[in-house]
């Protein structure tokens, strides 16, 4: 017993002195929910009452000067736009999945590529989840470049996404470039443009369509998708606040009622211990790909319409809470509505 109990702390120890000197660091979150859905209209309408979980772990290290790796594990499975899990099987094993695992190799001062599965690299003013889930971590190649003229500051930020790929298909793929200037005066003007082309989408599997046009299980139409944004960052006294609006239409739709845009506006502020925020958004059917925009809005994809309006406190240094409702609904016939109330209580460490 003696000998096991010496093993078991010599492998500590080393692992302990392994860790150190490869200068491993940890993070990660615990979040529960309590959720409430009330979904459709008249004699279909429902009401689902459900807690959840989202747990994730990252470690990051630095391989050489220029190279970082980071790995994170997440609940929530192969799930594309969320980590939570829904507590609702009797207490039975949740599953763990890998949500990011990608290489930052700094090529300069002001270059950064990116290999793996990683963290969006596009710019989304006021984490603007109209196009990109904010749990949506994509796979493949990214590059960001930033420089600073004077009171200007420029990013360029260009994917190489791996979408999809079945046999004796062509593989969909989202080349991406986007643009930001930030203007740095009393208050910061950001300004960008993105141009989202994904490759052969049309005649693909649409198993996670979430709202886009099909035909036969397939996509039926094009993706390529234009996007302006602005946003305006500053503080007054204590209050800091931030302005923002994200506009988007797809260019690539060959039918005659086109469903090829779509908008979100809205605000945050934050005070001491208090943030709040605003948005309201219309997205029409193909203006973006469904798939992997914000889970949340009318269960997730596009033909959705409505507002959110968020309140949170900083309870503790790691412990926070914040309540969040979406009144939206459907713009398709007939015009359901999704309306849902989020509890959370995050605790960080």
């Amino acid at each position: 017993m003696k000998k096991n109990l010496l093993a078991v702390l010599a492998l500590t120890l080393l692992s302990s002195t392994a860790l150190a000197e490869m200068d491993i660091k940890f993070n990660g979150d615990l979040r529960y929910r309590h959720e409430t859905i009330s979904e459709g209209s008249g004699a279909s309408k429902s009401n689902v009452e459900r807690d959840r979980i989202r747990a994730r772990l990252k470690a990051t290290t630095k391989i050489s000067d220029t190279v970082k790796a980071t790995l994170r594990i997440a609940t929530g499975g192969t799930s594309i736009t969320s980590t939570n899990e829904t507590l609702n099987d009797q207490g039975a094993n949740d599953s763990i999945g890998l949500d990011m695992a990608y290489a930052d190799w700094s090529a300069t001062s002001w270059a950064n590529v990116y290999l793996g599965k990683m963290k969006n690299v596009f710019y989304k003013p006021g984490k603007s989840d109209l196009m990109f889930d904010g749990d949506w971590t994509p796979e493949g190649l990214a590059t960001r470049l930033n420089k600073s003229f004077g009171m200007l500051d420029a990013q360029f930020n260009l994917s190489y996404y791996r979408m999809s790929q079945a046999a004796n298909t062509a593989s969909v793929n989202l080349v991406a470039p986007q643009l930001v200037l930030t203007v740095n005066l009393p208050v910061k003007v950001v300004l960008g443009t993105g141009f989202y082309n994904y490759s052969s989408v049309e005649g693909s599997s649409a198993a996670n369509a979430k709202g886009n046009s099909t035909l036969s299980s397939n996509y039926s139409e094009k993706y390529k998708i234009i996007q302006f944004f602005a946003e305006v960052k500053g503080k007054v006294k204590e209050v800091k606040y931030s302005f923002f609006a994200d506009l988007v239409k797809n260019t690539a739709l060959t039918t005659t009622n086109k469903e090829d845009a779509a908008y979100l506006l809205g605000f945050k502020l934050k005070c001491k211990k208090w943030k709040l925020g605003y948005d309201y958004r219309w997205s029409e059917n193909d203006a973006f790909l469904g798939a992997i925009a914000d889970g949340d809005s009318c269960g997730g994809g596009t033909g959705c319409q409505g507002h959110r309006i968020s309140l949170g406190k900083k309870l503790h240094k790691h412990i926070s809470a914040k309540v969040i409702y979406f009144g939206m609904r459907e713009r398709a016939n007939p015009k359901a509505h999704y309306d849902k109330l989020h509890l959370d209580v995050a605790f960080k460490f």
